[in-house]
């Protein structure tokens, strides 16, 4: 918890208090879900059995020996329903022992495959993957103050992401696009930069609060660029714009060595998270639009959202009524969240834990539409900065109870 709210304090620094409280609630929902999921997926399994058939050949996939280590599973063959789970950011992952692994699908006409429609997985199978089934998997696992490792606790792993071939089921064949076998990572400072080309947009990366299209490779963040082949803009924002294109070129090569440098505290110990610097921080992505009848799902027609035509000037305690409301749900939800991770952490088995979880995010989605409210284009009065402090420094407290 520690490094983390050390890189919100440092991003504090360059985006706007509405953004930061926005990151920061974006960082403890991962983390709430991320805590849930370890022992509440869907009952995928964390290997696959031997037993299974693929193509007519039984695929013998080798028993993990430990923690560390673990063996890449053959999807070929596989509906892609039956594959991972979707998870709360929208991915498509599957599980290997604490490890999670990014399922990406790429069609072969480049459109969009919905991962987040299992009616839609279910129309697709896996026809080739670019890691090779019973690739080791290595897992490194994070460790306490004191130098003991987490039982659970993931750190880093040498794949992040499998990219799979599919096509759909009973539809007039087409070739397979081309695969690169990616390199995998040596250790959380050495990673290799992933093929996009073939890829459907809307599957690379994911839109940041701060509205760029980035990709994670182990703590860093690159920067996708996108370069489209007619001079036009495509919004990174506009989730449903970018189904409609498909990458066919990238600036820096697949398998480029992407370095990076960790930050250090006062007593010279390197955060394990914390990036310092990094030797590649954007990628441009050439794109193409897709034929009308190549995505997977029609763009949805504008709507215009009421505008309200008088804004009171009252003030609530020197404070704007948009800011104190926005402020007051924040705090409330993170009450609330510390309150539910004691109790996860007190018994992290306990299954109806997962309703309290579906509440929260019906919760963060109130208190999404109560920071909607507030205009982050206006500087904070006087009043607003001490209630933000106060708040910030209350929440912070709250935090150290579920810190150690």
């Amino acid at each position: 918890m520690k490094n983390k709210t050390q890189i919100g304090v440092k991003k504090m620094e360059r985006k706007s208090t509405k953004k930061l409280l926005a990151l920061l609630l974006g960082i403890v929902m991962i983390l709430t879900f991320a805590a849930c999921s370890k022992n509440h997926s869907d009952g995928s399994a964390e290997n696959q059995s031997s037993d299974d058939i693929v193509n007519d050949t039984a695929v013998a996939i080798n028993t993990s020996p430990d923690k560390y280590t673990w063996y890449i599973k053959n999807y070929v063959g596989k509906n892609c329903a039956s594959i991972g789970y979707t998870a709360m950011s929208g991915k498509r992952m599957d599980r290997y022992g604490e490890g999670l692994v990014e399922l990406v699908f790429v069609s072969p006409d480049g459109s969009y495959v919905d991962v987040e429609s299992e009616d839609v997985l279910k129309e697709y199978s896996v026809v080739k993957q670019n890691i090779a089934p019973n690739t080791v998997l290595k897992l490194v696992f994070d460790k306490d103050s004191e130098g003991n490792e987490y039982d659970s606790l993931v750190a880093s792993q040498s794949y992040e992401e499998i990219v799979l071939c599919v096509k759909k089921n009973g539809a007039k064949e087409q070739k397979p696009i081309d695969l690169t076998e990616i390199k995998p990572s040596l250790d959380k400072y050495t990673w290799f930069i992933a093929d996009y080309v073939g890829r459907n947009l809307a599957s690379c990366g994911y839109t940041s609060l701060s509205g760029d299209l980035m990709h994670q490779y182990g703590a860093g963040l690159v920067k996708l660029i996108i370069v489209a082949d007619d001079g036009s803009y495509v919004d990174p924002e506009d989730a449903e714009a970018l189904k409609n294109y498909v990458v066919t070129g990238q600036n820096i090569s697949p398998n480029t060595e992407l370095k990076l440098t960790f930050d250090k505290d006062s007593d010279g110990i390197e955060y394990d998270n914390l990036v310092e610097s990094q030797n590649i921080e954007e990628i441009e992505l050439t794109v193409k639009q897709l034929a009308p009848n190549t995505t997977t799902a029609a763009k949805p027609e504008a709507t215009t959202k009421p505008v309200a035509t008088e804004k009171s000037d009252a003030l609530v305690d020197g404070m704007r009524p948009a800011f104190k409301t926005a402020m007051d749900s924040y705090e409330s939800f993170m009450n609330e969240y510390v309150d539910f991770m004691k109790k996860y952490m007190a018994d992290p088995t306990n299954k109806s834990l997962l309703k309290d979880y579906a509440d929260y995010m019906r919760k963060y989605s109130d208190f999404v539409e109560d920071f909607e409210e507030w205009e982050d284009d206006d500087d904070m009065n006087t009043a607003e900065t001490a209630y933000y402090i106060e708040v910030q420094a209350r929440v912070n407290k709250k935090l150290l109870e579920i810190a150690g």
